[in-house]
């Protein structure tokens, strides 16, 4: 026979098959997966080839459906009879010029077996392909041999099925001519084989005994065993099956059966089994068939995953252990900073110190709401994240975030602007604190990359749709620029336009696709937009209502008192000293006694010695910290009195610890006199009194811990003394320890005084600087390090001395 007259008996072989242009089936991709995985390939193949293409039937790592035929490798694999391996394509006279291999990380590898019919035409390929050079074993080899092998049976049983098909109903017609009383009887049991066979790998008639009456050659293939020397067998020995667990009346009950088959010549194969029942006129079963699939890939997938998901949960403990101490050292000097602004609120009177002490809370809110909801990883990976809606003033928001970074972007001296079209609403109802998020975010991200230039927020109306308007932010800048091809890429998590960019840059490449995700769950859309070396710039759209009452958010001053006044005896175990003199002073008014711990240990001593009727216990402390500590106390010490977390750490899990452990309440801080005096009611009285509000200009004060202490000139200046020590300690220890290289104790000195600074509400920018400073830079460039913050220091010392009373 001729090439053409060949090519043509092929292409009729192939076509008697009707599987091109099919959809996917779970069999072939399994295949597929299976020859990818023995031959550690990331390309594996199942294809037919016509006279045109190559269309593939099942595949893995590429997202093409079809290529053209004078393009492919497998127009060669189809011309023999035999495994074709080629370790380096580069080396082969007939592909090496291929587009696919001359292209950037083109194939290298490649290995192909022919798929041939009954008839003994090669209709398509089985092949694995890399982008590297390599070599398979003779295992490997085999392998792929009777993955071939299983395509083709798969491949004729889906032929059998469709003959089949067409041979039962040219039989069932026939029937129903001959006698409509024989097609009644029989029409379950046709039915059923019909049913059976349009779906089967494999086919296994039992009798009621359990032996085997019949199989079909699929069934001989699946278990490597000549399928007439199956006929006879025990079905319960053949899957090694405990028949008084596992009855014919129970197993005809059970749909996707799991059966285990370990023959001589193979590994463990796993089949899953549907049990249907033929009965007799009766309704007496005369045999069973077992309708058989191999799912030996899918069961090992799934052990894998099993793997796999234990190691998923136990890096997301070490996540969520490094989540926790994030938290902590985030939220402590929010505490500070938040907490003594309350006390001001209420003591300044001066509207131009009111007027600073807003722009504190504000932004102090501000970090809170953005920390709360970041930092919390159990509620967003649970989409728990909420959107408020509250009135807000849009062009407030703006300034907001404008104030947040606007020293970043003189330090690089770069035009940091924006507008807002007169015809867009200002006075609107939403979420300020996450269009606040959304804002920092970009316009941060712009100043990261923006080297000389501007960046410029440009704020307009699209359109108004019952009384919603759809407000547009345009963020455009100067900076480096995003190629075409990373564009797609942008808001991917961990994704960075290129590895360059995180060593210059730094960041996580959290901060776009935490954007996306703020912007469409309040029904908004964003886009980006970029040239190389020219800018960047982001488009998003968030809907807002309209506010039409024109209300205001104001803060609320307000008073909690104590309900319960009888005298207390209550134990704070607490590290830190300026938080003792901070809870010392909030209940000196009071008739409540506080004693002192300073880490769990002491609390343990003094609750030996002492009746309290409650206990303060902050979490992270030196030698026993608060965890620990409460478990002595309730196993141990057998004590039953209310024990109250402090905590600065924000993730919903350390509660549910908490209060397994035996705690009452929990405080996470930053928190206020008034929650502190609520959670002593909560605890005491089972009750709170209403906060009766007393409306306040949006405003706050840069005054000190009037709050707290009251009137109490004694109080006051006992916190001044020991901030004033504390800072002059620091300045004498820390020429020494540089002068002794101890660079890391440095470090952590400066760490433990951005609490008290916080308390005071002083900039912790020096500190934070020292902090981050290496081994290197002390030793080159120390004295320059050192003197903003020495400077700032002896500042300070200087203001103390004036306000001391």
């Amino acid at each position: 026979m001729d090439i053409k007259q060949n090519e043509i008996e092929r292409l009729k072989a192939l076509l008697s098959y009707n599987i091109i242009d099919t959809l996917k089936e779970e069999e072939f991709d399994k295949l597929a997966q299976l020859a990818s995985i023995i031959c550690e390939t990331p390309i594996a193949l199942i294809s037919l080839i016509d006279d045109k293409r190559q269309w593939y039937k099942a595949k893995v790592g590429i997202e093409a459906n079809e290529i053209p035929k004078e393009l492919t490798f497998c127009q060669f694999t189809i011309q023999k009879d035999h495994l074709w391996v080629v370790e380096d394509v580069t080396k082969n006279d007939l592909l090496k010029d291929n587009p696919n291999v001359t292209a950037e990380d083109g194939i290298r590898f490649y290995a192909g077996l022919p798929l041939q019919s009954v008839d003994g035409y090669n209709i398509g390929t089985l092949c694995v392909a890399d982008i590297k050079p390599k070599q398979i074993s003779e295992k490997e080899k085999i392998a792929l041999q009777i993955i071939t092998e299983q395509i083709m049976i798969l491949l004729e049983a889906r032929k059998r099925n469709l003959q089949l098909i067409t041979e039962l109903r040219e039989i069932i017609d026939h029937k129903e001519i001959e006698s409509k009383k024989i097609i009644e009887k029989t029409s379950g049991e046709f039915k059923t084989f019909y049913e059976s066979i349009s779906n089967n790998n494999g086919i296994i008639e039992i009798d009621i005994n359990g032996v085997i009456t019949s199989t079909n050659e699929v069934i001989g293939r699946l278990l490597r065993a000549p399928a007439n020397k199956l006929i006879g067998l025990d079905f319960y020995t053949l899957f090694a099956l405990d028949r008084s667990h596992n009855s014919i009346e129970e197993l005809i009950e059970k749909k996707n059966f799991l059966l285990e088959y370990q023959s001589s010549i193979a590994q463990k194969k796993w089949i899953q089994a549907n049990f249907v029942k033929i009965t007799d006129y009766n309704d007496t079963i005369i045999k069973i068939i077992l309708i058989c699939q191999d799912v030996t890939s899918r069961v090992r997938w799934q052990q894998e995953l099993e793997k796999s998901k234990r190691i998923s949960e136990f890096l997301n403990q070490q996540k969520d252990r490094f989540i926790a101490n994030v938290s902590h050292e985030i939220r402590t000097p929010i505490n500070a900073i938040l907490g003594f602004t309350d006390v001001l609120f209420e003591l300044e009177k001066d509207s131009l110190k009111l007027e600073y002490l807003n722009s504190i809370k504000v932004a102090g809110i501000g970090l809170l709401h953005i920390i709360n909801d970041i930092l919390d990883i159990s509620k967003i990976e649970a989409g728990m994240i909420k959107i408020d809606e509250a009135p807000f003033q849009l062009e407030e928001c703006i300034s907001n975030a404008f104030t947040v970074l606007k020293l970043k972007a003189k330090e690089k001296g770069i035009k940091f602007l924006y507008s807002i079209d007169s015809d867009v609403y200002t006075n609107l109802i939403g979420d300020k604190h996450r269009l606040n998020q959304i804002l920092i975010n970009l316009l941060g991200n712009s100043i990261k990359f923006t080297a000389n230039g501007k960046v410029e927020l440009k704020v307009s109306l699209l359109d108004v749709v019952d009384q919603v308007c759809h407000v547009e932010f345009r963020i455009s800048d100067t900076g480096i620029g995003i190629s075409q091809e990373k564009l797609q890429s942008m808001f991917d998590r961990f994704s960075q336009a290129e590895v360059s960019t995180t060593r210059k840059f730094g960041g996580t490449g959290l901060g776009l696709s935490i954007t996306k995700e703020l912007v469409e769950i309040q029904n908004g859309k964003i886009r980006v937009e970029s040239k190389e070396n020219e800018g960047t710039t982001f488009v998003f759209v968030i809907p807002f209502k309209i506010n039409q009452t024109n209300e205001k958010i104001v803060y609320v001053k307000g008073e909690v008192e104590l309900l319960d006044l009888s005298p207390k005896k209550i134990l704070l175990c607490e590290d830190n000293e300026l938080n003792q003199k901070l809870i010392l002073s909030i209940f000196k008014s009071t008739p409540y006694t506080i004693l002192i711990a300073n880490n769990g240990q002491e609390g343990l001593d003094l609750l030996a010695k002492n009746t309290f009727d409650l206990v303060f216990m902050d979490l992270q402390m030196p030698i026993m910290d608060g965890f620990e500590t409460t478990k002595n106390i309730r196993e141990n010490l057998k004590l039953q009195m209310p024990i109250i977390a402090l905590t600065a750490n924000a993730l919903i899990y350390e509660k549910e610890i908490c209060l397994k452990l035996g705690m009452n309440d929990f405080l996470t801080k930053p928190f206020t006199k008034k929650e502190l005096f609520e959670v002593l009611n909560r605890t005491f009285t089972g009750n709170t009194i209403p906060t009766l509000p007393e409306p306040k200009e949006e405003s706050i004060s840069l005054t000190s811990l009037k709050e707290f202490i009251g009137e109490d000139k004694e109080q006051l200046n006992e916190i001044i003394n020991s901030f004033q020590e504390q800072l002059e300690k620091f300045l004498s220890s820390i020429e020494g320890l540089f002068l002794e290289k101890k660079f890391q104790e440095i470090r952590l000195y400066a760490h433990k005084m951005k609490t008290s600074f916080g308390m005071f509400s002083i900039s912790t920018e020096e500190l934070v600087k020292i902090e981050s400073t290496d081994d290197e830079d002390f030793v080159s460039n120390g004295i320059t390090i050192f003197k903003p913050l020495l400077d700032q220091i002896e500042d300070i010392l200087v203001k103390l001395k004036n306000v001391a009373l």
